[in-house]
């Protein structure tokens, strides 16, 4: 199957994604694939440029002007014409050797439309005693996580930053959906979600494993609490407006207000519960269209 490795990047240490990509070509020997490299950084970045010139197989160096993760995989998707199989890994990550191949023998299943690898942080622990990955709660959207876990399964939703699909199944499903701003939080949830409704299944393999290194610096991170939980909370709306019983949306509202309320008392910020609302508000006003 042909392969494509897409990155999209926005303003980070070129020493950050340069671990990222030089442990990608660490794949095994025969393990043939294309990178697409989604650059959003503020300024062009010579050394970056010279870096990926000389990388073998003819990388893709996109500079785009519009910011924003969910707009970045649309283009590099939309420059992996040729291949079968898309895989997506954020830009501070350091990739096992295995990697490619643990995503593409999951396709073997036809009904698989798409695969989840682990990712773990060295400076976290592994949560003990997992029993999903993954997963909703889906009166409330609660979503449980756990994407360290070490057991194939089958689940809800995938992890934006170590995730691949079938590239026209991802086509058939629409892409991904610029409307989840700001930290792009829940945008591989809601395209999980339409894959489903495809017939497809997600799967979690273990194996695809990848090390999330969370760089200081750049990316999809908000500069202030303010703006992080108004896209918290309008993102997380939308999708539960987008795929959830409405009939639950009272239950999901006063959730997400306690949460928000929770999040102001932390901060010790009224603008912060302000700005929570706000997010409600608008993620309704979406979700409506």
């Amino acid at each position: 199957m042909k392969t494509t490795v897409i990155i999209p990047t926005l303003n980070r240490k070129f020493t950050v994604l340069k671990d990222a990509v030089d442990s990608l070509y660490k794949q095994r020997a025969n393990t043939e694939f294309s990178l697409v490299i989604v650059d959003q950084n503020d300024a062009a970045d010579p050394e970056l440029s010279a870096y990926l010139k000389d990388l073998p197989g003819g990388v893709k160096h996109i500079r785009i002007a519009e910011k924003g993760l969910p707009n970045a995989r649309n283009v590099g998707l939309q420059n992996a014409q040729e291949s079968d199989i898309v895989i997506f890994c954020d830009d501070d990550v350091i990739i096992s050797r295995n990697f490619i191949d643990n995503h593409l023998k999951n396709y073997s299943d036809e009904k698989t439309g798409a695969v989840a690898g682990r990712v773990f942080r060295k400076d976290k622990p592994p949560a003990k005693n997992i029993k999903k990955v993954g997963s909703f709660r889906h009166f409330d959207a609660n979503f449980t996580d756990n994407f360290d876990a070490c057991f194939r399964t089958e689940i809800d939703s995938l992890f934006g930053c170590n995730m691949s699909f079938r590239r026209e199944v991802l086509e058939k499903a629409g892409g991904f959906d610029k409307r989840f701003g700001g930290t792009a939080h829940l945008e591989e949830t809601d395209v999980s979600l339409r894959i489903k409704k495809l017939g497809y299944k997600l799967i979690f393999d273990p194996e695809a494993e990848l090390e999330h290194v969370y760089a200081g610096t750049g990316g999809c991170r908000m500069k202030n609490p303010e703006d992080w939980v108004y896209w918290y909370c309008h993102n997380y709306t939308l999708l539960f407006l987008r795929h959830f019983n409405r009939g639950f949306f009272g239950i999901f509202l006063a959730e997400r207000i306690a949460r928000t309320l929770l999040f102001a008392i932390e901060y010790r910020s009224l603008s912060v519960l302000d700005r929570g609302i706000r997010g409600i508000i608008d993620g309704i006003m979406k979700g409506e269209r």
